[in-house]
Formats: C-alpha cells, structure tokens, sequence
C-alpha cells in the first residue's frame, strides 16, 4: 500500500505491506524539519550573527548586578554554525557535546563587530561588559516532539524533529558610571 501525505512531495510517500492480517496502523513517522538550501548560506550566516550580537547587546543592556552569569540559546542550522562560531577555535569534548572556549574575546571580532563585547551604559548609567575568558559556546538540539493523533481509529505516533541551537554563556562585569569616569574600573 502507497501512503501518501497531504501537503508533502511524492518524495514523502511510503510503501507499507498490506495483507488481511498486517496491521499497518498505528505507524510512526518523523517529520523533518525544513532546512533551507545552502544558496543562501552566506546570508543566513550574516543574519545568525547578527542576531546573536543584539543577544548579546541586550543581555549587557538590562543587566542583573545579583547574577552575572549570561546564557544565550539562539536557534541556528548546523551548516551556519559550521561556516561561522564553529570555525574559531577549536572545540574541547566536555560532558558529551563540543564547547568552544574563547580566551580572547577579540578572536569573535571578525563573526560579531569589532564592539561586540564592549561596555555599554544602561538606563540606570550602570555598565556591563563581557569579562574576558569566560566566553563558552556550543551547539545542541532540542528533543523531538512527540504527539499521537488519533487517526482511523487508532492512535498513531508523530515525531517532529526540532531545531538546532547555539548556547552562548559568558561572565557579565559590571560597574558604574561614576567608577568609570574616576577610572576606578
């Protein structure tokens, strides 16, 4: 038997044995997130940049003086990651993942701007910055979610494949105004 599903390519269609006694249902199914072709990787590269530098931006900007450890999560695809975060340094196996640990915060100059991580004043003339070191990045992927619908009768298992994303931690320094002025930082 030929199951096809509504709003996807023939390329998605599936054989399945059919018979009296096979039971072709409930059946399981992964659906695959869309990844975008690798014409535009220059541009999706540039934008993920981008994004992950306001991230950051804001992150220094409404700053919590009580907890200075900063934890990003910034969706990307792994071919962005690839030709960008993923070719600065090289990574450390840690807990089951690849970290990329930055010890000169200028090496992201080219990825992020040359300002990236500089101080910045917020609205209550306090400043914060990315203290040098502590910058760690890496890239993980989200489980996969899982529902049953009930079709036909009969509950059938759908995964839907979720998207990856970059961690970017670093240590946030802060300080005030008046300090900075005295030059007392």
């Amino acid at each position: 038997m030929k199951i096809h599903f509504k709003g996807y390519s023939n390329d998605t269609d599936e054989w399945r044995d059919y018979g009296e006694e096979s039971n072709i249902l409930p059946f399981e199914r992964l659906e695959r997130a869309y990844i975008p072709d690798e014409v535009s990787l220059e541009d999706r590269t540039n934008s993920f940049h981008g994004q992950l530098y306001r991230e950051i931006k804001r992150k220094l900007w409404s700053s919590r003086q009580e907890d200075p450890d900063v934890r990003i999560e910034v969706n990307v695809d792994p071919d962005v990651f690839s030709a960008g975060l993923g070719r600065v340094v090289k990574p450390i196996h840690y807990r089951g993942k690849e970290v990329y640990s930055i010890k000169e915060n200028n090496c992201l100059n080219g990825l992020l701007g040359l300002k990236w991580n500089e101080r910045i004043i917020n609205q209550n003339s306090d400043f914060s910055y990315v203290v040098k070191g502590t910058v760690k990045y890496w890239l993980s992927q989200r489980n996969s979610i899982v529902e049953y619908k009930y079709i036909g009768g009969k509950y059938v298992k759908s995964e839907i494949e979720d998207s990856h994303f970059v961690v970017f931690s670093f240590v946030r320094g802060d300080g005030n105004r008046g300090q900075y002025l005295c030059g007392n930082f």
